[in-house]
């Protein structure tokens, strides 16, 4: 049975995880949430931020002051943090304002050589940093050494398992020597003790590492954590928070994420699958500029076995200087459609993943056929395909 995205009741804007199947987040108010294992429950205080581990969880408040949970509540440590890691309840490291580097030993935080603005640590003892320019080091037990490379964000499950993205979210992993690139464009990335990588892309769209790539998830989130393979959780753009569990996947809902060009027009689009074959194509495009434009928007949804769906639409937006709406808006078929390739290729269509393509003019409509071809090269490009074992028009 497919892993999908199941919701948990409660609105959080942070989240961390735990081996342990541990999770912490905070609500927009800063108020404080543990989750038991089976409901977010409140803790008492208010944080900003909040890091976590097997057995341990640690915060910092808006004046960076730092707490440590004991089991009942935040107890303040001395010191002064912008940023906290925690990989276990001996491993625990902060970066101050200054970018100065703090360990916690011996009861207090003791400051190690070095500066700092990112920092990572995982529960066998590895610690990893980034500094202002990108650059990357390394803890030896003694001082961070530097190692080649040049990232915006790192993360650490282990000293096996050493993970970053550079500033156009190019992903790289650390093979003992240096950092090697695995395909894929993500925006976050995050490692658990177990080997455990998952991350997320611009569109929200979710990937696991399975070895050899980035595979898909079905879902759609901001935020996410894992404290092991087990236990994937995350938040929504609208703060809902989610765990990856053993479920049916009935219905796919993928969104193509903000559509924008290079002129005036932009917009949104969703292709909804279910498992009975059944399908609609939705979505909105606006025009914000003087003159109206035609255009011609296509999709291709693409699964891991190289299976491509498409869909598109053709219409008009008018402008500041144009007759007729501003706004486009369709669902496609008038109804609901059905495609038996969707019903026999369930378990496959269900962790596509959606590309698209927007051609846009004020002389004449694009053609439909460019779009669709467009954006199944996008689909391709995105999943690190050579090409489909099949494309189905569905619009």
């Amino acid at each position: 049975m497919a892993k999908s995205f199941q919701q948990i009741p409660g609105l959080l804007v942070t989240i961390a995880a735990g081996a342990d199947k541990s999770a912490w987040g905070r609500n927009a108010q800063k108020e404080i949430f543990r989750f038991d294992g089976s409901a977010f429950q409140k803790i008492p205080g208010a944080l900003t931020e909040i890091a976590a581990a097997a057995g341990t969880a640690w915060g910092l408040n808006d004046n960076h002051e730092v707490f440590r949970f004991d089991g009942s509540t935040f107890q303040k440590i001395p010191g002064a943090l912008v940023k906290i890691a925690v990989g276990s309840e001996s491993n625990v490291w902060g970066i101050n304002a200054n970018q100065g580097i703090f360990v916690f030993e011996f009861g207090a935080f003791q400051q190690i050589p070095g500066a700092l603005v990112d920092i990572a640590a995982a529960a066998d003892g590895s610690v990893w940093g980034l500094n202002s320019n990108g650059g990357i080091f390394r803890f030896d037990g003694n001082a961070f050494q530097q190692v080649t490379g040049d990232l915006q964000k790192i993360a650490v499950g282990s000293r096996d398992s050493v993970w970053g993205l550079n500033a156009n979210g190019a992903v790289f992993r650390f093979d003992g020597n240096v950092f090697q690139q695995i395909p894929g464009v993500l925006t976050d990335i995050v490692a658990a003790a177990d080997g455990t990588v998952v991350g997320l892309n611009a569109r929200q769209q979710v990937f696991r590492f399975d070895g050899n790539g980035f595979q898909p998830i079905p879902g759609a989130l901001v935020k996410i954590a894992a404290g092991s393979s087990d236990f994937i959780v995350g938040l929504n753009f609208h703060q809902e928070i989610f765990r990856l569990e053993e479920a049916a996947v009935n219905v796919v809902e993928l969104h193509s994420g903000p559509i924008t060009s290079g002129l005036s027009i932009g917009g949104n689009a969703t292709l909804v699958m279910t498992r009975n074959g059944n399908f609609t194509f939705s979505g909105h495009l606006h025009d914000g500029g003087l003159l109206g434009l035609n255009y011609a928007l296509g999709v291709a949804a693409l699964s891991p076995s190289g299976l491509a769906f498409t869909a598109g639409t053709i219409g008009h937006v008018a402008g500041t200087f144009t007759s007729g709406s501003r706004d486009s808006d369709w669902i496609l078929p008038d109804g609901t459609g059905f495609n038996a390739s969707i019903r026999d290729n369930w378990d496959d269509v269900s962790q596509s993943v959606l590309e698209w393509h927007l051609d846009a003019n004020d002389t004449f409509t694009p053609p439909i056929g460019a779009a669709l071809e467009s954006a199944l090269q996008a689909a391709l490009a995105a999943a690190g395909q050579a090409g489909t074992t099949a494309v189905i028009g569905l619009i």
